[in-house]
């Protein structure tokens, strides 16, 4: 198990720049979940449980606690959650599965190289599935191993807008803060986000933005992928699609873009 908050109390998010508490029964829950491969339901038949429980959900939304299971544990831990109907313990699973990562201090090129490595490494297994789905299906239509190459990348084109999205969020709140130290990216299976402290008003529309449109910019300079595979060059417009839908009122950085509701952090 890996805590990122050393004990509990009161402790300072640096990359927040705000004062979180962790409660004792919370603490608790924490160290049963990590001890072994346990069912999860006898964590939560208790009150005081299910209120340590839905305080872990919002500490691993932050980042601050992340655990990681035994081998073989978290598979137990989700098919007795399958088997009982419920996705109680599957959202609990799924929000300790969040990883902070810490991005260095450097220059804005090295930010989204390094955001890039963050998330092949953490989407490796689903790239790879995915890969592999789309050249087996390439091969069969076309015969040909060279041929069938280029579609498997289609992927990795979409994923990497992605990073390149998340990176410019970090890039913009390092610049509006002045802090060259602050904010963190939260990593999962299906979450990937950019952990901040608070803004408002000009600051908050500049990172709302900035993920979008570098999102959008780098989906637009693989657009010329179409002329050597064109289910490469698709995806590279259907992220461009994405990342002009992202700029909307409806989407999360739109309504802090147009209406500057800060999204919960």
């Amino acid at each position: 198990m890996m805590l990122a908050l050393p004990r509990p109390g009161e402790v300072i998010d640096p990359h927040r720049a705000m004062q979180v508490r962790i409660e004792l029964d919370a603490w608790h829950t924490l160290d049963l979940l990590g001890s072994g491969p346990k069912p999860a339901s006898r964590l939560w038949h208790e009150t005081t449980a299910d209120c340590a429980s839905a305080q872990l959900v919002t500490l691993a939304g932050h980042g601050l606690v992340h655990l990681r299971f035994p081998r073989g544990s978290l598979a137990r831990q989700v098919l007795s959650a399958l088997r009982r109907g419920t996705d109680h313990e599957l959202r609990m699973l799924t929000a300790l599965s969040l990883r902070r990562v810490h991005v260095p201090v450097c220059r804005w090129p090295s930010i989204t190289a390094r955001c890039l490595l963050v998330v092949l490494r953490a989407w490796a297994g689903v790239l790879a599935l995915a890969g592999a789905a789309m050249f087996t299906t390439a091969l069969a239509l076309t015969g040909s191993p060279l041929r069938a190459l280029p579609p498997a990348l289609a992927p990795l084109v979409l994923v990497t807008t992605i990073a390149v999205h998340e990176a410019a969020h970090l890039i913009a709140v390092r610049t509006v803060t002045g802090n060259p130290g602050c904010g963190a990216l939260l990593v999962g299976l299906f979450r990937l986000s950019v952990i901040r402290p608070e803004l408002t008003g000009r600051a908050l529309r500049i990172v709302a933005a900035a993920g979008p449109s570098a999102g959008f910019s780098c989906g637009l300079l693989a657009c010329p992928l179409l002329a050597i595979d064109p289910l490469c060059g698709l995806t590279a417009l259907l992220s461009c699609a994405l990342h002009l839908a992202n700029l909307t009122p409806r989407a999360p950085d739109g309504q802090q873009l147009w209406y500057q509701r800060p999204t919960p952090r």
